[in-house]
């Protein structure tokens, strides 16, 4: 993969997006980390996605924030901002689900303040 195959396949956007494969993912994120301009762009992107979502967001009702930080809470995610890192490839979906749940709360929190 190099940044021309990158950009002409929107592998960027699909990963904002949450569309890429674990592996797909860890490669790509090694050459944004690589590459400045890549760096930049990703950024761009995630921000742009994440004001259209604010934008369009239909808030849920206010009772319902803590039922569903507390089911998120059942699966063991209770810290926001901490990532959990690739143990091993045998664990390394387990640990992708409690990162996807960790980001899922800390956006609910946003959503909710």
């Amino acid at each position: 993969m190099n940044k021309k195959q990158i950009i002409e396949n929107c592998l960027l956007e699909l990963h904002a997006l949450g569309l890429l494969s674990n592996q797909e993912i860890r490669e790509l994120e090694n050459l944004i980390l690589e590459d400045k301009k890549l760096m930049i762009e990703f950024i761009e992107i995630q921000n742009t996605l994440q004001k259209y979502a604010h934008v369009y967001a239909i808030r849920p009702e206010k009772h319902l924030e803590k039922n569903i930080l507390k089911s998120i809470e059942n699966y063991g995610c209770t810290d926001t901002k901490d990532e959990i890192e690739y143990k091993s490839e045998n664990n390394a979906n387990v640990y992708d689900l409690m990162n996807k749940l960790k980001k899922i709360k800390y956006s609910l929190r946003t959503l909710f303040s």
